[in-house]
């Protein structure tokens, strides 16, 4: 049976290119998810020669609607709010995110809920 995947929003790829770390990744995690809008997010970030996320076989990047109650909150980017929204869908089991409170690992078995109102003080 397939594990559940983890999410990741684009902050932790766009650093972990930053210092040639990218690869620890799949060494950590077996799925590792992101939504479109991510990988939008990173390619208009990207320098000559970072890696084209489209084409790294070990990362899936899934199409996603974020949720409209979550893009309602002026604190939260498209970006995030897809993370959030591919998250809940999935059933991840962890979501890795930089947000204005620092970088976080969300463990996704606690109440989406609390973990909205958390990623948004």
């Amino acid at each position: 049976m397939p594990s559940t995947p983890v999410v990741s929003n684009t902050s932790p790829l766009i650093n972990l290119v930053g210092v040639g770390c990218l690869d620890l990744l799949p060494q950590l995690y077996s799925d590792i998810w992101i939504p479109d809008l991510v990988l939008s997010e990173y390619r208009a970030n990207m320098a000559a020669g970072d890696p084209d996320l489209r084409i790294i076989p070990w990362l899936m990047v899934q199409p996603v609607a974020p949720d409209p109650s979550l893009r309602a909150l002026r604190t939260l980017g498209v970006g995030a709010a897809a993370v959030i929204t591919l998250a809940q869908a999935s059933n991840a089991r962890l979501v890795r995110s930089r947000q204005p409170r620092g970088w976080c690992a969300i463990r996704t078995t606690v109440d989406w809920r609390r973990v909205r109102s958390w990623w948004l003080r």
